[in-house]
C-alpha cells in the first residue's frame, strides 16, 4: 500500500462535526479524539487514556479538558493530566500525545509530522474557491475502504464522468461522454503540481481540469456546471484524501455555490447530485479496484496504458519522488545522530 508523507497538514474533520461531543477518528492507523473545549478551541490527542488505555471520545469536555470516562482522569490540549480524582496532584509522568492543530474557514487540520516543523508550515490556503461575497461551501464526508491514492487516481482522470457518473452528473444521458471522447486531453507539471487539463471546444469556458497539490489535496476546476445542457461557469471543487489506515480512507469534498447566481434550492440540488456520485458511484467503483488490486500499487502492476492516464501516472511518480526525499532526509538526520 502506498507509504505516508509527513510533515504536511492533513484534514481531520468539518468543523461542524466538532460540536458539543467529542468525535473519535482513526487517523493515519492510530485512533485519535477531536474535541472542541469549552472556549472553543478545537484539539487532537490520541483516543488512549495512559491509564487503563480506555477510549477518550466517549468522555466529557469539562472546560479546557477531555475527561476519561473511564476513571475520571482529565487531560488538556497538550495532552497533559491535569486532574485525576484520586489524587491531589495530577500524574504527570506520563501523557497523551497530542497533535498540532489548525482550524480555519470550518478546516481542522492536523499535522501528521514533526511537531516543531509544522509552525513553519502554513496550512494549505484555499480561500481562492470563494471567487464572490457570495461563494459558500457545500461540505461533504464519505468513508472509502481503499487506499486514498485510488481517490486521487480518480480524480487525475475526469473522462470516467462522462460513463460511471451517467446516471448522475450527465442525468441519464451520453452527453457528457460525448464531450470527452470529442475533446482534448493533455497533462503537465507545474511548480510541483501536476494537472490533467480537458479542453472540449475552442470556447474558453469549455474545459475541465484537476490539479493535485502534495500530500493529498486534487482541485477539480470546470467550466460548466452538473446542468444538461452544461452552463458556461467556473466552478471550483475540492478534494482532500486523509489515512485512515493503508486500506481506508476519509474523503472529504467542498462544491461551491453562489448565493447570487443561483436559485434557492440549488445548494440542495447538488448536495443530493453529489452525494449519488461520490458515494453510489465513485467510492463503490473505488473499493472494488481495490478489492483487484490487493496489495499491488498502480505503478507496479502493469496496466493498460491510454492517452488520458498521463495525469495519474505523473502524480503517482511525483509522490514517488517525494516518498524517495523523505527517506533521504530521514537517513540524513539518523547518520547526524549517530555520528
Amino acid at each position: 500500500m502506498t507509504a505516508y508523507l509527513r510533515n504536511y497538514w492533513y484534514l481531520a474533520a468539518w468543523a461542524q462535526e466538532i460540536v458539543e461531543k467529542p468525535l473519535g477518528r482513526t487517523l493515519f492507523g492510530k485512533p485519535m479524539v477531536i474535541f472542541r473545549t469549552e472556549s472553543g478551541q478545537a484539539a487532537i490527542l490520541e483516543d488512549i487514556c495512559p491509564h487503563r488505555f480506555a477510549a477518550l471520545h466517549p468522555g466529557r469536555v469539562i472546560g479546557e479538558t477531555i475527561e476519561c470516562p473511564y476513571h475520571g482522569l482529565r487531560f488538556g490540549t497538550d495532552g497533559q493530566c491535569s486532574h485525576s480524582p484520586f489524587s491531589e496532584k495530577p500524574p504527570r509522568a506520563q501523557k497523551v500525545t497530542s497533535h498540532p492543530v489548525h482550524e480555519e474557514d470550518g478546516f481542522i487540520w492536523f499535522w501528521y509530522g514533526d511537531a516543531d516543523k509544522a509552525t513553519c508550515t502554513p496550512v494549505p490556503d484555499l480561500g481562492f474557491a470563494r471567487q464572490t461575497p457570495t461563494t459558500e461551501f457545500i461540505r461533504a464526508y464519505n468513508h472509502m475502504n481503499a487506499d486514498f491514492m485510488l481517490g486521487i487516481d480518480n480524480l487525475l482522470e475526469l473522462s470516467h464522468v462522462g460513463f460511471l457518473h451517467r446516471d448522475s452528473f450527465s442525468q441519464g444521458t451520453d452527453t457528457l461522454a460525448q464531450s470527452f471522447i470529442n475533446g482534448t486531453f493533455r497533462s503537465y507539471e507545474d511548480e510541483g503540481k501536476i494537472v490533467s487539463h480537458w479542453k472540449f471546444s475552442d470556447e474558453p469556458g469549455a474545459y475541465a481540469q484537476t490539479q493535485w497539490q502534495a500530500p493529498t489535496l486534487c482541485i477539480v476546476e470546470k467550466g460548466f456546471d452538473h446542468s444538461i445542457p452544461p452552463r458556461e461557469r467556473r466552478m471550483i471543487g475540492l478534494h482532500l484524501f486523509t489515512p485512515e489506515t493503508e486500506k481506508s480512507t476519509h474523503y472529504f469534498a467542498v462544491e461551491t455555490y453562489d448565493t447570487m447566481f443561483d436559485a434557492p434550492d440549488y445548494a440542495e440540488q447538488v448536495a443530493t447530485l453529489t452525494k449519488k456520485a461520490f458515494v453510489e458511484e465513485d467510492v463503490a467503483t473505488i473499493e472494488l479496484i481495490q478489492r483487484n488490486m490487493g496489495d499491488g500499487d498502480l505503478l507496479d502492476l502493469s496496466p493498460l496504458l491510454l492517452p488520458i492516464d498521463s495525469g495519474t501516472f505523473r502524480t503517482r511518480r511525483a509522490y514517488r519522488h517525494l516518498l524517495d526525499l523523505q527517506e533521504s532526509e530521514a537517513a540524513r538526520h539518523q547518520e547526524v545522530a549517530h555520528a
